[in-house]
């Protein structure tokens, strides 16, 4: 197969003219198993949703099927698979998954991997159901869907991710509530106290936010806290630590204070046990804080209100998704995360709300060199003004060649949309509105196949 040009093509495409000819997210062990729960007779009729390079294909006919069809959207994919796998009864179509025209209840086993993940909601339902459509009363739709590696369509860290990455030497995990919304904290509370470790919340975006009842950064042993001038709530700096263990307590208080216990009544006289800095909040600050506090449960009425107008409108693109959140009624709402189907889109949405100026407040996080590891240059490098530990230095560096693959899917199709406090409802419905013919714009020259 000859594919001239590469930005027009799929992406397992372009590593197999490299030399990478097996992709299997889970690894082959797990496409084996899929295979293998299907328990394939020699008097099955089977279909295959998007075989791409034909590794499961060439799998499920090694049982002798009595027949086998592999639907792929991709042309390249079906011309190559047609020329290279060839048996009796098998058979390649150009289709798409939601709709491939074979007949009623005539299939005894359909089956695709991995190949759900890149769709917005009802793109899945829709290919489900057509799973459903074409198989027998009784027969079986076989699939496996990974969790994505270190973080998921929540926006923050995996659990399965975490676990896996668990070793001898951890201390201590560490979500980021990003955007407003939580990390799924039963299952991050379960893998610490597994393996007795401190579990450190990163609250700053998501003040005010709770699961199950809980106020993020009151769960784990400490939550931070952020009232710089673009949260929720703020001081215009500064920030909190938060916590129920002494230990952590008394360590913080003397930290943020060039290392004083703070047990004597006199500065002059206390002991420092360590070395401390000067990181307090100044009284000013603080003052504005408690005044921000009391306004809370207002700032976050608004922000909820606001967040369903706008979401309610990005709804009405079937090309949209949401980012899957834990609680949803403990979401702080401080933004709007949606996904679009591919990175193409995406860019060239982003790409098309710049040219209309209605980018800002709109981030693509994946380019950012603020949120997201991609760019950020300094720590894969270590660039530091002070000299860090040899130890400390390879840790920081190995940063520089890690794996981001499965983030970077899940990054690389987000816009996460601030919610203002300020907006009116007239504004809310122009904005809503000039994003939503933004998307269709795009989504006019780029049309989204399954």
């Amino acid at each position: 197969m000859e594919i001239t040009d590469f930005a027009k093509a799929q992406g397992h495409w372009i590593l197999a003219k490299m030399g990478k000819r097996v992709l299997r997210p889970g690894g082959k062990e797990l496409t084996k198993k899929l295979v293998s729960e299907l328990h394939i007779q020699h008097d099955d009729d089977l279909v295959e949703f998007a075989p791409g390079l034909g590794y499961t294909a060439n799998l499920a006919l090694h049982h002798a099927p009595h027949s086998y069809i592999g639907v792929d959207a991709d042309e390249d994919a079906v011309r190559e698979l047609k020329n290279r796998i060839k048996g009796r009864n098998t058979k390649f179509q150009i289709g798409n998954a939601a709709e491939t025209h074979l007949p009623d209840e005539s299939k005894d086993k359909v089956f695709g991997e991995a190949m759900l993940t890149m769709h917005a909601d009802h793109r899945k339902s829709d290919i489900i159901k057509e799973a459903r459509r074409i198989l027998k009363k009784g027969g079986l739709y076989a699939i496996h869907e990974l969790g994505l590696v270190d973080v998921d369509d929540t926006l923050t860290l995996d659990p399965e991710a975490v676990r896996k990455s668990i070793t001898p030497k951890t201390k201590a995990i560490m979500p980021v509530h990003m955007c407003g919304s939580m990390a799924d904290m039963d299952a991050l509370v379960a893998i610490c106290k597994e393996n007795n470790l401190i579990l450190l919340e990163d609250a700053c975006q998501s003040i005010g936010g709770t699961y199950k009842g809980k106020h993020l950064g009151t769960i784990g042993d400490a939550g931070t806290f952020s009232f710089d001038f673009v949260k929720t709530m703020t001081c215009a700096e500064g920030g909190v630590v938060m916590t129920n263990r002494e230990d952590i307590y008394v360590n913080s208080d003397g930290y943020t204070d060039h290392g004083h216990d703070h047990k004597g009544a006199d500065r002059g006289a206390d002991l420092h046990p360590f070395i401390g800095y000067n990181f307090r909040i100044s009284e000013l600050h603080a003052a504005v804080g408690l005044a921000q506090i009391k306004r809370l449960p207002e700032f976050l009425a608004i922000q909820k209100k606001n967040h369903g107008l706008l979401k309610n409108i990005l709804a009405q693109v079937r090309e949209v998704s949401f980012r899957r959140i834990p609680d949803p009624a403990g979401d702080s709402c401080s933004f709007v995360s949606w996904f679009l189907p591919t990175e193409e889109i995406t860019r060239a949405v982003v790409a098309e709300m710049k040219a209309q100026g209605i980018l800002p407040g709109n981030f693509y996080w994946y380019d950012n060199n603020w949120h997201y590891i991609r760019k950020w240059d300094h720590l894969k490098n270590a660039v530091t003004l002070n000299a860090l530990s040899p130890d400390l230095k390879e840790k920081v560096m190995q940063q520089a060649n890690k794996d981001f693959t499965a983030s970077d899917t899940v990054m690389s199709r987000c816009i996460s949309t601030s919610i203002s406090l300020l907006w009116t409802e007239e504004q809310i419905q122009e904005k809503g509105e000039k994003m939503v013919n933004a998307v269709k714009k795009v989504l006019s020259t780029q049309p989204v196949s399954a």
